[in-house]
């Protein structure tokens, strides 16, 4: 069992991570620092233990689950259990030939069938992990990436994935009262600066149904015109603000603008001091 986690600063200084609702951000700060983590940040937790050790029912899990997939924080498979923190390695790399043994028999107990299975690999090689390891354990990465599935079973295998995220936030009806491609016009006639949406799948439209059902107001087009001109003042979510540690400016793209925690936010003026 791990003594402790480390947490790098730029953690809370991160805009998607501050955009997290709070306990997403606990969840992933607890992703970080649990006993169950490993040095690889590719480790199995089942729901059951997350609900155990944060006192949270299953359903607040999910939630905040799909919170850190939705911005790639982490991804997880649904079916096992198993999750990989993407980024882990940048922060955590494998720095000598001992935690290089360690890493060994870590990575020896993955199932070679995960679809994220072949990303560890390559951060490992990315972070300079890879020159630690034995030669004969880096030439069996050759040997593990043959095994893995063909594009069509990657294909399920990612819809797997992400599930978790489109059992949170379906319903029971389709969603067609909502006008999804009257609203996606009108965020693209409003806000051309802004990234275009090129796919709309069902993840995406369960959280713009659950704001066009959630109130009256919000069911109108109108509504939702005056929305995105809202918006459009914002010189933070329109990409018209001096990036972080030099890193491209923010720019909010429909689905962040439709998500619960940044939808309330927007509305409240959070980011540009003014209430819609």
């Amino acid at each position: 069992m791990r003594v402790y986690g480390a947490i790098q600063t730029r953690f809370w200084t991160n805009p998607e991570i501050e955009n997290l609702s709070d306990q997403a951000k606990l969840l992933a700060t607890y992703l970080l620092s649990s006993p169950h983590t490993n040095m690889l940040g590719c480790f199995r937790i089942p729901i059951g233990y997350i609900s155990e050790d944060l006192k949270w029912n299953n359903e607040k899990v999910r939630q905040a689950l799909a919170d850190l997939i939705s911005i790639h924080f982490i991804s997880r498979d649904e079916a096992s259990g198993w999750v990989i923190i993407h980024n882990f390695l940048k922060f955590h790399p494998i720095e000598n030939p001992n935690q290089g043994k360690s890493a060994e028999i870590i990575f020896d107990d993955i199932p070679k069938d995960l679809i994220f299975l072949p990303e560890l690999m390559e951060k490992i090689i990315e972070h300079g992990g890879a020159k630690h390891l034995k030669e004969g354990f880096r030439n069996s990465f050759g040997t593990v990436s043959k095994l893995f599935p063909n594009q069509e079973q990657e294909k399920e295998q990612e819809q797997n994935i992400s599930s978790l995220q489109e059992e949170v936030v379906s319903g029971a009806d389709d969603g067609t009262q909502c006008p999804h491609d009257k609203i996606i016009n009108l965020y693209h006639e409003t806000l051309p600066m802004c990234p275009p949406v090129r796919m709309w799948n069902k993840t995406r439209r369960g959280y713009l149904k659950q704001r066009w059902k959630e109130n009256k107001k919000h069911q109108a087009l109108d509504w939702w015109k005056q929305y995105f001109e809202h918006i459009k003042q914002s010189e933070f979510l329109t990409g018209r603000t001096v990036g972080r540690e030099g890193k491209p400016p923010f720019l909010a793209d429909l689905e962040w603008l439709v998500r619960p925690n940044n939808f309330v936010k927007v509305i409240e003026g959070k980011y540009h001091g003014a209430r819609a």
